[in-house]
């Protein structure tokens, strides 16, 4: 479960441990599913990712990462709100104004997904491109109330699917 809004942090968090997945929120960093040992100590376990130890390799341990099998997100086109808006365009610099580059504040999960082959759920409002997405689900993604339904829903299904 991934969300970028702040105000869907607990949402998100909620639903993810309703049914025993993991969850990350805030900004990603790119290259974290191409270079997970470059971001994640070896002893943690956040997010989506799950550290895993004891292939035995010639007599050395050899760690790996767990990527997921899927991932959910909510937050696409969230530039809609103007403290958003407002911290994304302080960061852009003035080749990319000019050029008119706006990406998706998951532009960098979406990019590390793809390239992983990892199918993406994702809510899409009408400030969003569905494309962006492997399976977009209509909705509204600036309502609190829809963004829980969307997350429960999500939550349910995987519970019921896993037992």
């Amino acid at each position: 479960f991934y969300s970028y809004t702040k105000r869907f942090e607990l949402i998100c968090q909620h639903a993810a441990r309703s049914c025993d997945q993991y969850f990350y929120c805030g900004t990603w960093k790119n290259g974290t599913f191409l270079k997970p040992e470059k971001y994640l100590k070896p002893e943690m376990v956040i997010g989506i990712f799950m550290y895993c130890e004891g292939f035995l390799v010639d007599e050395a341990i050899k760690k790996s990462y767990r990527l997921p099998d899927l991932i959910i997100i909510v937050g696409l086109g969230s530039y809609s709100f103007p403290d958003m808006r407002k911290q994304f365009l302080s960061s852009l610099t003035d080749n990319e104004i000019k050029i008119g580059i706006f990406a998706s504040p998951a532009n960098d999960l979406l990019n590390d997904a793809s390239i992983k082959f990892i199918p993406t759920i994702g809510l899409v409002d009408s400030d969003t491109n569905p494309n962006l997405v492997n399976f977009p689900v209509p909705g509204n993604d600036d309502n609190i109330s829809s963004v829980d339904y969307f997350y429960t829903t999500l939550s349910k299904a995987i519970k019921n699917t896993s037992h």
